[in-house]
């Protein structure tokens, strides 16, 4: 049998005739193969019969591309067959294919003297993950390269960073063109596995988003998971620093109260307490006095100095209860201090694990598409040269 014939629009001749370059324009290109078998099936004659209609009565043959007349009369009037429509064809410039930016996706093969062309099919989508309630749009540009195009469409397509100024519309005469695949040799055909590629995107591509609904967070188009936990953080520690000034503001006044009741009572102490060392220190005195009358001669009578004394111990006893009353309102009050600081640490610790558990509550939202999300940009046949590097 013949071997598969070239694509229409892009294809080299059939096999057995000279193959003109790959810059001649399609309608130059001799019918394949195929096409001949085809059309002689259609006529019913055998493709290696002439390919000339028969002469009309006078002498005269019909114009070229019409159907012989039928038997026993004149040809019908039937309208012109349509035009078969060209695949979109683009020549992946020869400067890039194994440049940096492309990441080893292709490998160069065989000598490099060689220019030879291997097709694959480009499609360039525009996708959309919208999720309007949380206000979360993300737009993804791609273009997919199934390639090399070989029995069947390759699984997983090649995600290459394409520039427009990537794909050339003209293709240098001195490269040589495999010839595409039978399954996909026809605009038809190229259309139908684009669409398929389509409806698989629709059914399998995702995307995902981080929520807090709790928080009432979402992440950002083009956010990590760990920079939205850690803005989930931050928001939490706001949290419990507004929560906790809210609980000082609560007990300011009673502390305010406290701590100036404190500061009178340690006044009134302090004042007690100089009047009770000036009454022990009167009553020194006084004791002294007395003892040196006994040896000066100037004796006091007993009862005026058992008088005096009784009088000054009277009011160092006073000083001293005044001083302990004061001592044990000051021990309250500090206490009720201490209990009020310890239930404000207590309330502040409890917020922060009731808001620290609100972090458990971070997840991931799947975002999928519908047809309205996906835009066809651009898709056809990309030849890519695998041998030459210039």
């Amino acid at each position: 049998p013949a071997p598969p014939g070239p694509p229409a629009g892009m294809s080299g001749p059939p096999a057995g005739t000279p193959r003109p370059p790959i810059g001649t324009p399609p309608s130059a290109f001799p019918p394949s193969a195929a096409a001949l078998s085809a059309a002689a099936s259609h006529a019913g004659h055998s493709p290696t019969a002439s390919a000339a209609p028969p002469p009309g009565p006078n002498g005269a043959r019909p114009p070229s591309g019409s159907r012989p007349p039928a038997s026993g009369g004149a040809a019908p009037n039937e309208a012109p067959r349509a035009a078969k429509r060209k695949i979109k064809q683009w020549l992946l410039d020869p400067r890039v294919v194994f440049s940096a930016r492309f990441e080893g996706a292709f490998t160069p093969e065989g000598p490099a003297t060689t220019r030879r062309l291997r097709p694959g099919l480009l499609v360039q989508l525009s996708l959309r993950f919208d999720e309007r309630k949380a206000g979360f749009v993300e737009e993804r540009q791609e273009s997919r390269l199934y390639f090399p195009l070989e029995d069947e469409l390759p699984f997983a397509p090649l995600y290459l960073p394409l520039q427009n100024e990537d794909l050339l519309e003209q293709i240098p005469a001195d490269y040589q063109a495999d010839p595409l695949p039978l399954w996909i040799d026809e605009a038809e055909e190229v259309e139908q596995l684009v669409q398929q590629v389509v409806d698989q995107v629709i059914a399998t591509e995702s995307s995902c988003f981080w929520v807090n609904p709790s928080l009432k967070l979402n992440s950002h188009a083009g956010e990590t998971e760990e920079d939205f936990r850690r803005r989930c953080r931050a928001t939490v520690e706001s949290r419990i620093d507004a929560g906790t000034a809210g609980m000082h503001e609560k007990i300011k006044k009673d502390v305010d109260r406290l701590e100036e009741r404190v500061r009178k009572l340690e006044a009134q102490r302090a004042q007690r307490e100089s009047q009770r060392s000036a009454q022990q220190t009167r009553e020194l005195i006084n004791a002294g006095e007395t003892l040196l009358g006994w040896f000066t001669g100037r004796r006091r009578s007993l009862a005026s100095s058992a008088g005096q004394l009784a009088s000054h111990r009277q009011r160092v006893s006073e000083a001293t209860e005044k001083v302990e009353e004061i001592d044990g309102e000051l021990a309250a009050i500090r206490r009720e201090l201490f209990e009020l600081e310890g239930g404000l640490e207590a309330e502040i610790q409890k917020l922060r694990i009731a808001e620290e558990l609100l972090l458990h509550q971070t997840r991931a939202q799947e975002l999928t598409l519908d047809s309205s999300d996906v835009k066809l940009r651009r898709a056809g046949i990309l030849w890519v040269p695998v041998n030459a590097r210039l």
